[in-house]
């Protein structure tokens, strides 16, 4: 008698090309879930450091111009303080 699931089912050779191609995708899966923690790991760090790199700016544009102020109210008390010692 012929049956009709018989007839349907893959042959062991089909199966293991199955089972292979399964294997084949759970591992491309597990590296592209991976590539898509590092990206947004990578954007992540990105972001921060682009705020870092803006608050240095910052930073330093205000301190280049506080600086030389504090530079020559240095250089003042200096030159005040020789003339009380060198009469």
């Amino acid at each position: 008698m012929y049956d009709a699931i018989a007839s349907d089912a893959l042959t062991s050779t089909e199966l293991w090309a199955c089972f292979a191609a399964l294997r084949a995708l759970d591992d491309a899966l597990d590296e592209l879930g991976m590539a898509v923690d590092e990206i947004r790991n990578l954007q992540a760090e990105t972001t921060w450091r682009s705020k870092g790199v803006q608050k240095l700016q910052s930073a330093l544009a205000i301190h280049g111009l506080t600086i030389p102020m504090h530079a020559q109210r240095a250089q003042d008390l200096r030159n005040r303080a020789q003339n009380a010692v060198v009469v």
